[in-house]
């Protein structure tokens, strides 16, 4: 009987590490690529960069035809402000000024008597309906999920420069948004 303990010991210490190593490399083209993704915020001694992130939405944005770059002065002086007092904000605001647009034509075409929809289901609506074409909508995504990355992760660190950038790409994809929806 104790040779089956000592066994039963053994295989219960190597199949944890076992079953990890399998499933680490059954998913390890997936875990790559979100270990790429995730390059942007300092959490628990991980440090991550918002460079990548924001070089995609360039990349995105350009294929979408969205203007990127635009001087300090075409913002209001409140958002320069909030950019060197609390940069957050800035993501939090245009974010939120892209999400009423979608919401308020979704709800408006839909029937639906709320513009909170499902932000997701508002865009691939929009993109079924040929109001906007998959790389608006790919973009919109993307700058959904950095906004989200930076704004409830409390140990993201923002530059100013990478600020201005997200409130360039957010205009212009506001200013397109109001044009194609209205």
């Amino acid at each position: 009987m104790e040779a089956f303990e000592i066994v039963e010991k053994i295989i219960g210490h190597i199949a944890w590490p076992l079953a990890a190593y399998f499933i680490l490399r059954q998913f390890r083209s997936e875990i790559r690529l979100l270990l790429k993704r995730i390059k942007t915020a300092k959490y628990k001694g991980m440090e991550i960069d918002l460079k990548e992130e924001l070089k995609e939405i360039k990349s995105e944005a350009e294929l979408a035809g969205i203007t990127v770059y635009y001087p300090d002065s075409s913002f209001p002086d409140n958002s320069i402000k909030n950019i060197k007092e609390v940069p957050e904000w800035a993501f939090i605001q245009s974010w939120q000024e892209i999400e009423n647009l979608i919401g308020d034509y979704y709800a408006k075409v839909s029937g639906l008597k709320s513009s909170r929809a499902n932000i997701s289901t508002a865009l691939d609506f929009l993109q079924r309906q040929g109001t906007l074409d998959s790389e608006m909508v790919m973009l919109i995504k993307k700058l959904r999920s950095t906004r989200n990355l930076i704004v409830h992760n409390p140990k993201t660190e923002v530059t100013r420069g990478e600020t201005i950038e997200w409130l360039g790409i957010s205009k212009s994809v506001r200013d397109r948004l109001s044009s194609k929806l209205n």
